[in-house]
């Protein structure tokens, strides 16, 4: 697909893509960008990108659902140009491009839009994923004394949890940007 499409990495007159009004919001994007959305999965595959410069590709279509169509509604060129230096570039165009559902029907059946298992990005697949919290303890340190049942959502640990953690959510790591439940919702229905 990307075979004399010198716009391929792009929306703007690039044949296979979907032009999508997504929202433009440069702190949220830089949250997302440095690990600090307030959601422990999506923030400690962020971090791994930055420390290490690659991720999983199911990292990646974590960070990226979350990004895109599920919660931040935020554009999949963006999170293009943040990830763009470790992958390569045609393949880091389609997988972006596919997370944000944009590609064009084509008839093919490897750009099927992707499930809504992803629905559940920044909690849920974070602890089928990382069901020890191995991952998240290694790339965000501060939640490293987190019991594992408030790991993937700090935030709702007890203050006095949180205090002998070491990790108080607003002061120590973030507050998440935005309710999951919510935003999903309002992202599925654009």
């Amino acid at each position: 697909m990307s075979v004399n499409n010198i716009n391929y990495d792009k929306m703007d007159s690039n044949p296979i893509c979907l032009n999508i009004p997504w929202y433009e919001d440069k702190d949220r994007l830089k949250k997302w960008e440095q690990g600090e959305t307030g959601y422990p999965w999506v923030d400690t595959i962020m971090k791994q990108l930055k420390n290490e410069g690659w991720i999983h590709y199911v990292c990646r279509l974590a960070t990226s659902t979350f990004l895109t169509r599920r919660d931040l509604w935020l554009s999949w060129e963006d999170g293009l140009k943040v990830a763009v230096y470790c992958v390569i570039w045609c393949l880091t165009s389609t997988c972006w491009m596919l997370i944000g559902r944009c590609v064009l029907e084509t008839g093919c059946g490897c750009l099927a839009p992707p499930s809504r298992r992803f629905s559940s990005v920044p909690v849920r697949y974070g602890r089928k994923m990382d069901p020890d919290g191995v991952y998240i303890r290694r790339y965000l340190p501060i939640l490293k004394n987190m019991p594992i049942c408030y790991l993937f959502e700090p935030w709702k640990a007890p203050k006095a949890v949180q205090e002998k953690a070491g990790c108080v959510i607003g002061v120590d790591y973030p507050k998440p940007m935005v309710d999951h439940a919510k935003a999903s919702k309002d992202c599925y229905n654009m």
